[in-house]
Formats: C-alpha cells, sequence, structure tokens
C-alpha cells in the first residue's frame, strides 16, 4: 500500500502502460473491419481508480474489508486517478472511441436507500470527476457492476467478467482491455492455481502490451487465491 500511495516507482509503471495504450490506440482502431464500433474494456479499481486510501484505513484502524465499509468508500467518492489514465481517455476522445467500465464493485441496497444500485452512481460520479480534464464524459450504460442484471438474461452478473464481455461484444469491437487482474482478461482466472495461472498467461502472451494492459495491483486480486490454494495444498507436518 506505501508503495502504491508513494513511490515514483508505481507512478512509472502506470504512466508506462498507459502512454503505451495510448500509442496503441489508433492502430487497433483502424485494424478494427467488423462495422462495429471499436470500444476499449476497462476494469475501475486499481486500473482507473486508485482506492489505496481505502486500504490504508483498514490497515490503520486494524480492520479487515467489509462490504459495508466498501460501500462507505464508495459513497464518499474519494478515490483517486491511477497515473497516466489521462493519456489514454485523451486518445479516446481524439480518436471518439468509446469504453466500457466492467467491475466486480456490487450492487447493494443501502439502509434508507430505495435505490437498488447506488453504488453505480457513486462510482460514475467520482469517475467523471477525474476524467473532466480529458473530455471524456462516462455514461451508467457504459458502466456494469457486479450483481447488476443482464440485459438480456434478466438474471444478475456475478464476478465473473467474460458474461459481460460478451455481451459488449454482441454491439461493439473490443479492441483493447485494460485491467489489473488476470480475470479483467481471461475467464475462469479467479479459483486457478498458481501453475494454470502461468499457463494461461503463456498463451495469450503476443496480447500483452499490444492490446491487452494490464497495470500493476501488489494489494489484492485473484493471484492472492492462488497463493491460498497453494498453501492450503501443502501437506501438514
Amino acid at each position: 500500500i506505501l508503495w502504491q500511495q508513494t513511490a515514483a516507482e508505481y507512478r512509472g509503471s502506470a504512466t508506462t502502460i498507459y502512454r503505451a495504450a495510448a500509442e496503441a490506440l489508433p492502430a487497433l482502431g483502424r485494424a478494427n473491419q467488423t462495422g462495429k464500433p471499436s470500444v476499449v474494456v476497462f476494469d475501475l479499481d486499481e486500473t482507473v481508480l486508485d482506492n489505496s486510501r481505502f486500504q490504508g484505513r483498514l490497515l490503520h484502524e486494524a480492520r479487515n474489508y467489509e462490504s459495508a465499509l466498501w460501500d462507505c468508500w464508495i459513497g464518499q467518492r474519494q478515490a483517486r486517478a491511477v497515473p497516466g489514465m489521462e493519456r489514454l481517455f485523451g486518445a479516446m476522445v481524439r480518436d471518439g472511441v468509446r469504453g466500457r467500465f466492467i467491475t466486480n464493485r456490487k450492487c447493494r441496497l443501502l439502509a434508507g436507500d430505495s435505490d437498488p444500485c447506488p453504488q453505480e452512481a457513486d462510482t460514475l460520479a467520482n469517475l467523471n470527476a477525474l476524467l473532466a480534464k480529458t473530455g471524456y464524459v462516462a455514461t451508467a450504460q457504459e458502466l456494469m457492476l457486479s450483481a447488476e442484471k443482464d440485459p438480456a438474461m434478466a438474471t444478475p452478473w456475478d464476478d465473473e467478467k467474460q458474461a459481460r464481455r460478451d455481451f459488449v461484444s454482441r454491439t461493439s469491437e473490443i479492441v483493447m482491455l485494460v485491467g489489473d487482474d488476470l480475470g479483467d482478461f481471461l475467464p475462469d482466472v479467479r479459483k486457478a492455481s498458481i501453475a494454470a495461472r502461468a499457463a494461461l498467461l503463456a498463451q495469450v502472451e503476443d496480447r500483452w502490451g499490444s492490446s491487452w494492459f494490464l497495470l500493476p495491483n501488489p494489494n489484492y486480486g485473484s493471484w492472492v487465491t492462488a497463493v491460498d490454494l497453494e498453501a492450503t495444498a501443502i501437506p501438514a507436518r
């Protein structure tokens, strides 16, 4: 968390990735011959939105993650921008490319609020405040939360993101993926082993840095599940 909040290396790494993505966008758009509009699919947390202050607060107060605390943080709309993200959004405005934001922030009822998904409005307000200088204005239709209803199926989306990527692909051509977790790019990796994840990574090696751009996140993610699986597989002595 300190590294994310203070290290010049973090800022340099994130900016490098976003600069490369912005430079790759024009050619990816030109290569789209499907007749469908080009879109960039983003994760949000630790990809566009920096939540390290929330993580730091949990540590400072010696508290574990709780959904109620997370919803409170979302409602405060205080996430900061991941360094360099404005480069890609500026390029998208220049090229007329829109985004889709597939996030595992969850739609949940809050006490005293009749809105079935107050997290959507809070997330959108936070996001657009950070995008203001780029000229890009995200819409509610571009934001796709977990537990939000799939318009085609009338069933809620779960944390596996492939269904939402498939939904986007019906009407748009995904020319670029940007995320901080392997699950932002590939299906069925959220509970995969370390070895299985490494094998999947090798299979799509040519996409990294060309149309798939991965931001660093050493704080949390599906990699933690893989480590836990490895640990529990070690026989007791």
